[in-house]
């Protein structure tokens, strides 16, 4: 797996599998969180279906609905990403002073406070 510079479309789809971890959710429920133009995510969606990231199934109640979740392979792409992530910034910080450090991780929380309720 390549982690190297983050391009806009990986970024979509670990925004988009964060956001599916915790069940299943419609396109319009993932357009309005996300605040991506319906385009957008339709060529992303496409793209993590292809790699077996996410699967389309129909909505119990609305069969116009179509409801999208990760696979057991999105789930360990997202794991593998976030595990990426730390173990680059844990090395990345580890010039900095014991105080840096904890401003930062104060930082980080409420970053991840925020974007956890879109």
């Amino acid at each position: 797996m390549d982690h190297g510079v983050a391009d806009a479309h990986s970024i979509i789809h670990v925004r988009t599998l964060h956001m599916l971890m915790n069940g299943p959710k419609t396109f319009k429920e993932l357009c309005a969180s996300r605040g991506v133009a319906p385009p957008t995510l339709s060529r992303s969606i496409d793209a993590m279906v292809k790699r077996g990231w996410l699967e389309r199934t129909a909505h119990p109640d609305d069969k116009r609905q179509v409801l999208l979740q990760s696979t057991a392979t999105g789930k360990q792409h997202f794991s593998e990403m976030t595990a990426a992530v730390s173990e680059h910034l844990s090395r990345s910080l580890q010039s900095l002073t014991s105080e840096e450090r904890t401003l930062i991780a104060n930082a980080l929380r409420l970053l991840k406070q925020s974007l956890d309720n879109p």
